[in-house]
């Protein structure tokens, strides 16, 4: 469904006797929050987009910022030396590989995300070009747009964008009831998408020698 489809359909299934009505600009808030916060509880969804970026480091360069729709890096590779980089993990591994980064100049082994910015170990001695897969972060929806994710599941958007309306107005029961169908559809999504594509077959296992 498209936007506009959903905010049709919010204007439609909202029942209110206090006389509240909502304009289309305000339903279309409602569903790109309710949308947003959704695609951003898991940035492993499947159907989130890949992109690639080239970024490149001035020689002695401690750090460069990221693409603006970076939501995730997933890799790194160093297009200058022609070998992939290593992620550092944890918040003070970099320290500990690397206590004065800037000391000695080399070629990149490791690259550290902190924040919107990208950091390379040692900082390159050289200019280097590195190439950064990552996943994008969705833009909000407008008009003829659409979900990125199933179809089947885009009524999640419907029952979060009534939960905060019904929420607003202080009809706390209504908003319960769409905040419960929300729920359910996104555990089903999740379960859907990450669960075992058949499991409604059991593992069958072999003891017939014990």
């Amino acid at each position: 469904m498209t936007l506009t489809e959903l905010v049709t359909r919010c204007q439609a299934r909202f029942r209110d006797t206090g006389g509240y009505t909502f304009l289309a600009e305000e339903w279309e808030a409602y569903l790109n929050e309710v949308y947003l916060s959704i695609v951003a509880a898991r940035p492993d969804w499947p159907f989130m987009q890949t992109k690639s970026s080239s970024i490149t480091f001035a020689p002695s360069a401690t750090s460069m910022s990221l693409p603006a729709d970076a939501w995730r890096v997933s890799s790194v590779y160093n297009a200058t030396g022609k070998y992939p980089l290593v992620q550092i993990d944890g918040p003070a591994q970099h320290i500990y590989l690397y206590p004065d980064p800037t000391a000695a100049p080399g070629s990149p082994q490791h690259f550290r995300v902190f924040a919107r910015t990208i950091e390379l170990y040692p900082v390159p001695a050289e200019s280097t070009d590195v190439v950064v897969e990552y996943s994008a972060s969705p833009a909000e929806l407008t008009g003829s747009d659409s979900p990125i994710f199933p179809i089947q599941y885009h009524q999640v958007l419907l029952h979060g964008a009534l939960q905060h309306a019904y929420e607003d107005i202080g009809n706390l029961q209504q908003a319960k009831v769409h905040e419960t169908h929300r729920d359910r559809l996104t555990i089903a999504m999740q379960n859907d998408l990450f669960g075992p594509k058949h499991p409604e077959f059991p593992v069958l296992t072999d003891n017939f020698f014990g």
